[in-house]
């Protein structure tokens, strides 16, 4: 599902971004919620990044990828946790691109989004690249 998001685009590096699990939800701009063999999913576009919440009858987990005000933990390059009876893997790669790869690279991926039932990507109005 691809979808315009209402707010305005404020520039974020990746330095800015933070890691967390466990985090209630956070607001968001744009939801799409999710039922997958026995689990509840909710996915969440934040102003910044994500939230991805999860529900099923073991128990609740969430991930935010977000401008966390007060949090200093980084994108981690790789993090493996056993949470209860899951195993969670993230993984994160920061890439310095030009203009024009990453203009091209964000329309990949929307490309990739926009029509998967399981996918949510947004966009800011007069930034069709963030």
């Amino acid at each position: 599902m691809l979808t315009t998001l209402q707010t305005a685009y404020s520039d974020t590096r990746a330095a800015d971004l933070a890691w967390a699990l466990g985090r209630e939800p956070l607001p968001a701009l744009a939801v799409l919620d999710l039922d997958l063999a026995g689990a509840r999913l909710q996915l969440r576009l934040l102003g910044a990044s994500h939230q991805v919440l999860l529900e099923e009858e073991r128990g609740t987990c969430s991930e935010t990828v977000a401008c966390i005000p007060g949090s200093s933990t980084p994108l981690p390059l790789g993090v493996s946790k056993r949470l209860g009876e899951w195993e969670y893997e993230f993984a994160a790669r920061v890439e310095t691109l030009s203009e024009g790869s990453f203009a091209g690279r964000a329309q990949e991926l929307l490309a990739l989004v926009a029509d998967h039932p399981h996918g949510l990507a947004g966009t800011f109005p007069g930034s069709p690249h963030a």
